[in-house]
């Protein structure tokens, strides 16, 4: 239920769930006009830092990482979500309960903004 309850959030965002076992996300047809929303829209942050808080506390904590990843990618790199970068870097990122999964999260933030920026 849990599981279903966030495809249903990544398809309103623009987002697909690729493979429910690592967690890794592509976009969804919709993506341009549900981006464009998205990017805009920051009400919905504070909405995907209580749903990536959720997800670790109903036994889903692989998934937040590749989310993360994800957005990363569209906001530095694709540049199709990067108003989120900020919320992502600030507060979502810090979501991940795992030390080292965080860091390697910044990391390649980082690695991406060196790159593409």
């Amino acid at each position: 239920r849990v599981l279903k309850s966030y495809e249903l959030m990544l398809d309103f965002y623009g987002m697909k769930l690729k493979d429910r076992n690592t967690g890794e996300i592509e976009r969804a047809d919709n993506w341009k006009e549900r981006f464009h929303h998205l990017n805009h829209s920051s009400h919905n942050y504070l909405r995907i830092t209580r749903i990536l808080k959720c997800l670790g506390e109903m036994e889903y904590e692989h998934l937040k990482a590749r989310f993360l990843r994800f957005v990363l990618h569209e906001a530095i790199e694709e540049g199709t979500l990067d108003h989120t970068l900020d919320s992502c870097r600030n507060y979502w990122l810090e979501v991940l309960r795992n030390d080292q999964e965080r860091v390697d999260v910044r990391e390649y933030a980082n690695e991406l903004q060196k790159k593409y920026k």
